[in-house]
């Protein structure tokens, strides 16, 4: 009879035991599987709010343009133009310029260390991308550098922007000077005659990505990547690790390996 007893006690136990479990198991998983999709719907309207943001500089700047309030044969006015707009936005915001039809080439950049430069490409420049340090009256100062011959005609985004005769969100693709990952929103600027006068982009850079991801994703201990769906390409992660788009990687493969040990 004791043993009999002990097995039934044995038996009850177990039972309870795996109901509690159970029950804490289930309980815990959906409670992480909420979690984490309120984490998820965070990073998609950061991610998202990034994504319109150079499409709303472009919007809000294209009239200007496009109606020839800006004189860009009057240097002082269009450089003055470019770099207010630059400094009217935060850090991400890399550049703003127009790539003309003629094959001119105008804007402002931010450098890594939050100056302004301002960028020209004419026929004063003898065809090269030239860079100035921008003076207190915000007028072009000394050159900086010379990026060589360059013809914005010839890019991606500019290329992107004519075919499809719309705004148009480019790739994400390395911005060397910047030694960051760029995203460009460009729109093609036509005349009241509806000629092609060029193509307006701006550039914004992604690395403040990762660091809201690891604001975000630290008090859960987790992880959090974002992944470009057609390439692979990692876009920006919580874990430190360098964002690239390199060819023929698929980053997703890597960080898959690295959380499985």
């Amino acid at each position: 009879m004791t043993v009999v007893f002990l097995l039934a006690m044995l038996i009850t136990l177990t039972g309870i035991g795996y109901l509690v479990f159970s029950n804490w198991l289930s309980s815990a998983e959906d409670t992480t599987e909420k979690l984490a999709a309120t984490i998820n719907e965070q990073i998609y309207d950061k991610v998202e709010g990034f994504l319109h943001e150079p499409g709303h500089i472009i919007d809000v700047n294209y009239h200007p343009i496009q109606n020839g309030i800006i004189n860009f044969t009057d240097d002082q006015e269009r450089d003055g133009y470019f770099i207010g707009v630059i400094e009217a936005h935060d850090s991400r915001i890399y550049s703003i310029t127009f790539g003309s039809a003629k094959g001119e080439y105008y804007g402002a950049r931010r450098t890594t260390s939050g100056d302004i430069e301002i960028m020209r490409k004419n026929d004063a420049t003898g065809g090269a991308l030239w860079y100035y340090e921008v003076n207190e009256d915000w007028t072009a100062g000394e050159r900086v550098f010379s990026a060589g011959p360059y013809d914005p005609r010839t890019m991606e985004w500019y290329k992107a922007a004519v075919e499809r005769g719309e705004d148009t969100i480019y790739a994400v693709y390395n911005l060397i000077l910047a030694d960051d990952l760029s995203l460009s929103a460009t729109k093609p600027v036509l005349g009241m005659d509806g000629k092609l006068q060029g193509v307006l982009v701006t550039h914004i850079l992604l690395s403040s990505i990762g660091t809201y991801l690891e604001e975000i994703i630290h008090d859960y201990q987790g992880y959090s990547i974002v992944i470009e769906k057609d390439t692979g390409a990692l876009i920006a992660n919580s874990m430190g690790m360098d964002n690239s788009i390199v060819q023929g990687v698929r980053f997703i493969d890597i960080i898959s390996e690295i959380l499985e040990t």
